[in-house]
């Protein structure tokens, strides 16, 4: 039987980790929130939904799943089949809320899909094609879609197209990074007034949703 000493541990807002050798004790790791294996995709999102607002108020964010091959990072990002997850839990919401605010400003969505791969960035939505890599990637494929439904099934296809292979931990496993860039683009009615926008009249906010390969050595899965 494992020892209970050596098992990681978890507070509502803190990570424990037991000590690992004599000159190393145990350490306290304080977040915003820890999220237990029996939290739903709705608990998930429900800790990430003023992230999305803030995009959809002209603020930049971003989410990473990290972990190791056979954590849970992409079925967090996209749930179980026939469910949803992170990914879809965003669409859904920022589509409402543009729904909620279409007497007051028109919102436009865009979407666009890139991996990096072994040094190269590649485009997800323009059947694999490569990209300079920088910091900024220029030359990305950015489509405007309608609603969220839209969108899903533009997302779905471009993840199709990730580069997957077997490991000791899963069949099919993410061996790239792979983003979702989201942009969400809002202009004032003349004569409205909406509450949650700047002065300006045009409100610009971005969200990256990210599925990180495998944290550990690749050698190691």
């Amino acid at each position: 039987d494992a020892d209970p000493s050596c098992a990681l541990r978890w507070t509502s807002k803190a990570i424990v980790c037991p000590q690992i050798s004599k000159s190393h004790g145990e350490m306290s790791f304080p977040v915003d929130a820890v999220l237990p294996p029996s939290s739903s995709q709705e608990d998930v999102f429900k800790e990430l939904q003023p992230l999305v607002r803030s995009c959809c108020e002209g603020y930049n964010a971003c989410v990473l799943a990290y972990g190791q091959t056979g954590s849970g990072k992409t079925y967090t990002m996209d749930g179980p089949p026939g469910g949803t997850g992170v990914t879809a839990n965003t669409l859904n919401f920022i589509f409402e809320l543009a729904h909620a605010r279409r007497h007051s400003c028109d919102t436009t969505v865009s979407l666009s899909m890139y991996e990096i791969y072994q040094g190269f960035i590649v485009d997800l939505l323009a059947d694999g094609a490569r990209v300079a890599v920088s910091a900024y990637p220029g030359g990305l494929k950015a489509v405007e879609v309608r609603s969220a439904h839209d969108a899903l099934s533009r997302y779905r296809r471009a993840s199709g197209r990730r580069a997957c292979a077997e490991t000791k931990s899963n069949a099919q496993s993410s061996r790239s990074h792979c983003v979702a860039h989201i942009t969400v683009t809002q202009v004032k009615i003349p004569g409205q007034e909406p509450e949650e926008l700047e002065e300006s009249q045009t409100s610009v906010g971005r969200i990256l949703l990210v599925d990180l390969a495998g944290s550990e050595r690749l050698k190691k899965s």
